[in-house]
């Protein structure tokens, strides 16, 4: 079975759907392929229809694209004998010059749409109109008389005196004068590419002149040659490549006689399209990427069609097996490229295909974890106060400390000459620093004191921050100052600093060294009071004194910390981006802030014995964050993590934790939620809290304004870029996100 063709400007390239509601006026163009057009041949019509509504082809109410089918198409030239049209299918319609015509006749092609034959169904609705074209008749190409067109009479003879006119012979009977007899040509063989045939043969001895003669089930004999043919090879564009022809090879002598070899059928090979199709992407903006597509060639092609997202309607055309095309947008897409071959036909539906996702990282309109806060200033640092020692234990200065020319709260925004000295710090090997936390909670020591290591939760921080972690907490009920539960906790990263080669490497996170070794990069200390939070960063340093007994080591309090590779950013704000609350210029701390759940599914170890051996000291933290007020989300997804369970000693996370407010879109939880939104805000106000897909929905527009306009979200540069870059295969984390909100795109 021979597939079906079309003309490839007759179909359109691969588009999203646009279903017809509203319609504007169109722009159609009636395109004769052949013009002028020799009497006796036939040649195809285009018919382009464009919406610039929808800056596309425009599709009838059942979302299929308006063509040639649905209208009618008609010529009339003014004897009304010149050109005819003929249809070769519902797609495929040609205007043919008739014998007998008038050389120079101007025929009018009318495109009338509806078409008669469309349905209610089919036809868009208060759209009615009449598009044409012209088309001028040439002198003719050969004898045939195409069907439908009226039979010529005979030919009136006019000669100018003294001229002898010679007969004028019949194309269905060129040899009448001559008499047969003569050797006929041998070896005759028709071979070719789709829309050619190339007819050779063994030279008959003392043939003066060959002629080739072509025949269908149509048209009569024609001879294909011009007069005088001398070679022994001839090559030719057919019309149609779906007809069975006929070759036949005569041999003509100076004596007046003839050879005619037998005919050969000849049958197009069938359309061919291009194999290897492939892209790359050779540059690209925040919004769309310069890309180079290549394919194998075609033998018989005369060109190639591409079509796809960032070409228009009418395709991207190329002599060569190359195509750049400057402005693909980004998302998933699927690339179709066509083999054009004389006359315009191709096969066009079994086009050869590439899909791929163009991933492009847009820039973001702000600086990563800004946020809600701001970036902050040196100002709203928060440290220990300048100039009482013991109030070196930064968590819990008490009041009856503070000297009376000093600012009445433990953290003092005037710290000139503290900023960037070193805390000396004398502790002991065995006991720790319990001396400098100065408020009898005999088991919190600090990250490189050797009891806590058995201590420490171990894991690697893929999801968040991109370094190896060692987090542990601790918490006392305090009744005297600010009565409440106090909570300490501290995160001791390890690693290798954003930007630099090996950073979030899993051989490298999964297995954080102790305390200050090489790959220590800073300890973040976090506590929460009834007062609110404060957040502190230390950098690495280096101890010294004897191997036993008091040593001193110096931690130097920080205030910048850099996360990402835009470079230090002011702490407490930058922490704000995702533990939330509000910075209090009076009391210099957080106000609603809120730890974070540690999900082991987030989190990557070593191995699943690894993994195994830190579920009770990760329980441990989170029992504790759920204990120290956090927001109502944040509890609820500990709760849930551990069935209800997190301060029963021994219970494991529950793995691949999907809330019961996801469970009905559990699959767009997993891909996007989780990983790139969920924890920080968890930790916002309960309208922005993503604690279930109805809250998700319900913020469909704050959505698509932050990620898919503005780029502010995800709000961490590691989230950032693998939202955008991570190579999921054809799915496309934001065509995803988008297409569950129901946006047109992101």
């Amino acid at each position: 079975m021979r597939r079906h063709l079309r003309f490839p400007g007759l179909v359109c390239a691969l588009v999203m759907p646009h279903i017809l509601l509203a319609q504007s006026i169109w722009t159609v163009t009636v395109t004769p392929t052949v013009n002028p057009l020799p009497v006796g041949s036939c040649g195809a019509v285009w018919v382009k229809v464009f919406d610039p509504k929808v800056r596309d082809t425009p599709r009838n109410p059942s979302g299929t694209l308006i063509t040639l089918a649905d209208f009618d198409l008609t010529v009339t030239t003014p004897d009304g004998k010149s050109m005819v049209g003929q249809y070769l299918d519902a797609y495929h319609w040609s205007v043919c010059g008739c014998q007998g015509g008038t050389v120079g006749a101007a025929g009018t092609i009318t495109a009338k749409y509806p078409g008669q034959l469309l349905s209610e169904r089919t036809r868009v609705a208060n759209v009615a109109f009449e598009t044409t074209a012209t088309v001028i008749l040439a002198k003719a190409a050969g004898g045939w008389n195409p069907p439908g067109c009226p039979t010529p009479p005979p030919a009136a003879v006019i000669a100018a005196a003294g001229t002898p006119i010679a007969p004028v012979q019949s194309p269905a009977a060129p040899r009448t004068a001559m008499t047969s007899g003569g050797a006929a040509p041998t070896g005759v063989a028709v071979t070719g590419t789709p829309l050619t045939a190339r007819v050779s043969w063994t030279a008959a001895p003392n043939a003066a002149r060959y002629a080739v003669f072509r025949k269908d089930d149509v048209q009569l004999s024609v001879e294909r040659t011009p007069a005088a043919f001398t070679a022994t090879e001839f090559t030719e564009t057919l019309p149609d490549p779906r007809i069975t022809y006929r070759y036949t090879v005569v041999a003509y002598y100076a004596n007046g006689t003839y050879g005619e070899a037998p005919a050969v059928q000849y049958t197009s090979p069938p359309l061919l399209n291009p194999t290897g199709l492939s892209l790359a992407i050779k540059g690209q903006t925040s919004t769309q990427a310069e890309v180079e597509f290549s394919w194998n060639a075609v033998p018989g092609a005369v060109q190639y069609r591409l079509d796809g997202p960032g070409i228009a309607g009418t395709g991207q055309h190329s002599t060569t097996t190359t195509a750049v095309v400057p402005n693909v947008p980004r998302g998933a897409g699927t690339w179709k490229v066509t083999a054009l071959y004389p006359g315009n036909f191709a096969d066009y539906p079994n086009g050869t295909t590439v899909s791929r996702v163009i991933r492009i990282l847009p820039t973001p309109s702000q600086s990563w974890l800004t946020k809600n806060n701001g970036a902050g200033s040196q100002d709203n640092v928060q440290m220990p106060r300048e100039g009482a020692y013991h109030c070196f234990s930064f968590f819990f200065c008490t009041y009856e400390s503070v000297l009376p020319n000093q600012l009445q709260h433990p953290y003092d925004v005037n710290y000139a000459t503290f900023l960037g000295a070193s805390l000396e710090l004398n502790y002991s090997r065995v006991t720790g620093l319990n001396a400098w936390l100065d408020w009898s909670l005999s088991d919190l020591s600090l990250w490189d004191d050797p009891l806590q290591i058995p201590k420490e939760a171990v894991y690697g921080n893929p999801g968040d921050l991109g370094v190896g972690r060692r987090s542990y907490c601790a918490q006392k009920t305090r009744t005297t100052q600010l009565p409440g539960l106090y909570t300490v906790c501290y995160a001791a990263a390890h690693g290798i600093a954003p930007g630099e080669p090996g950073f979030n490497d899993p051989a490298v996170i999964t297995k954080p060294g102790e305390g200050q070794g090489d790959d220590f990069l800073l300890a973040m200390v976090i506590t929460k009071e009834p007062g609110g939070m404060v957040f502190m960063v230390f950098g690495p340093t280096v101890a010294s004194g004897p191997a036993t007994g008091p040593v001193t080591k110096k931690y130097k309090l920080s205030p910048t910390v850099t996360l990402d590779t835009q470079g230090p950013k002011f702490v407490p704000h930058v922490c704000l981006s995702c533990h939330g609350g509000t910075y209090n210029a009076t009391t210099h701390k957080v106000d609603g802030g809120s730890f974070l759940p540690i999900d082991p599914s987030l989190q990557s170890f070593a191995t699943e014995a690894a993994k195994s051996a830190q579920q009770e000291n990760i329980r441990r933290i989170n029992a504790m964050i759920v204990a120290s007020d956090p927001t109502s989300a944040v509890a609820a997804y500990i709760r849930g993590l551990y069935g209800n369970a997190v301060s029963v000693p021994g219970t494991s996370a529950i793995a691949d934790y999907v809330p019961q407010g996801w469970q009905s879109q559990a699959g767009l939880y997993r891909e996007v939620v989780r990983p790139y939104c969920a924890m920080c805000h968890l930790a916002a106000p309960s309208d922005l809290s993503f604690a279930s897909w109805v809250n998700f929905e319900s913020n469909a527009g704050r959505i698509k304004a932050a990620v898919c306009s503005a780029h502010t979200m995800p709000h961490a540069e590691l989230q950032f870029r693998e939202f955008w870059l991570k190579d999921t295969g054809p799915l496309y984390l934001p065509g995803l996100l988008a297409a569950s909100l129901k946006f047109p795109a992101c």
